[in-house]
C-alpha cells in the first residue's frame, strides 16, 4: 500500500492537522498513518489508533473522507453532517502492525472495508448518516461472513463525535460496524 505522488489532498494542512489533533486528543495514540492506501487521485489516510484504558483494542479512523461534501437529501441537511470520517474498533487481540502497511499481500478485511466505505463521498449521489447500512452479500474482501455495514452515532462523548475543522466546518464521527451473517440467523 504505497502512496501516489499524484493525489490530491483535499482538506488544507490546517484542517488535516485539526483532524489528527482531535483523534489524538479525544480517541487515542496515533501509533501509524496508512498514506492514501486507495491509490486514487484524491486522498484519504487511515490512521490506526492505539488501545487506551477506555478502549483496550486499536481502532481504524480515516482522514480526508470529510473533506468531501456529501450530497444530503434537502429534506435532511438540518439533521444530518455533509461531512463525515468513520471509525472502525478492530476486534480485542487483533493488531496492525506497522510493517503490515507496507506489505503488498498483507489483508485486514477491516481496513479494505473501511477503504471502501471512504470513497463513499466521492461517488456523487451516496451518503451516510446515523443507521446507514451498507450491504455486501457475502461478498465483502474475501470475508463472505458480512452481510452489511451498519452506521452509527459512536459511543463516545460529544467532544469525541464533532470535530471542528479551521474553516468553520464541523465533520461528523460515525462509527462501522459489521453484521455478519451469524450475528442475524
Amino acid at each position: 500500500m504505497k502512496e501516489q505522488s499524484e493525489c490530491k489532498m483535499l482538506y488544507s494542512e490546517a484542517e488535516y492537522e485539526a483532524c489528527k489533533k482531535h483523534y489524538y486528543e479525544q480517541i487515542g495514540p496515533l501509533l501509524y498513518v496508512c498514506k492514501n492506501p486507495l491509490g486514487s487521485k484524491f486522498r484519504v489516510d487511515i490512521f490506526v489508533i492505539g488501545p487506551t484504558t477506555e478502549c483496550p483494542c486499536q481502532r481504524l479512523v480515516t482522514c480526508g473522507m470529510g473533506a468531501i461534501k456529501m450530497n444530503i437529501p434537502k429534506e435532511l441537511q438540518s439533521i444530518v453532517y455533509d461531512r463525515v470520517e468513520i471509525i472502525f474498533t478492530l476486534p480485542y487481540g487483533f493488531a496492525i502492525k506497522e510493517e503490515d502497511l507496507n506489505d503488498e499481500t498483507f489483508f485486514c478485511p477491516a481496513f479494505h472495508m473501511l477503504l471502501d466505505i471512504a470513497l463513499t463521498p466521492y461517488r456523487g449521489k451516496l451518503w451516510l448518516g446515523p443507521g446507514h447500512q451498507i450491504f455486501y452479500n457475502g461478498d465483502c474482501y474475501k470475508n463472505p461472513d458480512i452481510e452489511f455495514v451498519y452506521f452509527d452515532a459512536p459511543h463516545y462523548p460529544p467532544s469525541v463525535q464533532y470535530i471542528d475543522l479551521p474553516n468553520g466546518k464541523t465533520v461528523r464521527l460515525l462509527e462501522a460496524l459489521p453484521v455478519f451473517y451469524f450475528n442475524i440467523k
